[in-house]
């Protein structure tokens, strides 16, 4: 890794990773002040900001509004909800990110050829995440579970 490399990785990873690791317990103490759906809806429209003035332009159409639906409401109010109810906003994290293994799900249900390597991470991710759930098991964890899936539909 060059010098360079290594300035730009530290000059915007550092930054990406500490707003990051600070979204979920600050979304866990802002929802003691805050319904979880105003929460949803601040997040997307700092987000939509964001990218509005960044991107070429704006994109509608009915699989963009679709997309935002899934990816957008559904994850956000899914996740909102999930830090809400549950005690341990990092655990509720690591549920949303079960959307790989929905990913890998709703793709062989939907007929596409998933290799042996693909079958044995969704065993294995099904196992994490049993394990994980049962440590500390509550309703908060059940809609980061659910963010999950409906993260995965939005991306499929």
């Amino acid at each position: 890794m060059s010098s360079r490399t290594a300035y730009l990785f530290i000059k915007w990873m550092i930054p990406v990773a500490i707003v990051w690791g600070l979204s979920y317990p600050l979304t866990k103490l802002i929802t003691v002040y805050s319904s979880p759906m105003i929460v949803s809806v601040v997040r997307v429209a700092i987000g939509s900001v964001f990218f509005i003035l960044l991107g070429k332009g704006l994109s509608l159409g009915v699989k963009q509004f679709i997309n935002g639906l899934f990816n957008f409401v559904g994850l956000l109010t899914f996740l909102n909800l999930g830090v809400y109810f549950s005690s341990n906003p990092g655990l509720v994290a690591v549920m949303i990110y079960t959307q790989p293994l929905f990913i890998l799900i709703i793709e062989m249900i939907m007929g596409t050829k998933v290799k042996m390597r693909g079958i044995i991470g969704i065993i294995l991710g099904v196992i994490g995440v049993t394990a994980s759930a049962f440590l500390s098991f509550n309703l908060g964890l059940l809609f980061g579970l659910l963010g999950g899936v409906i993260w995965a539909i939005g991306t499929v």
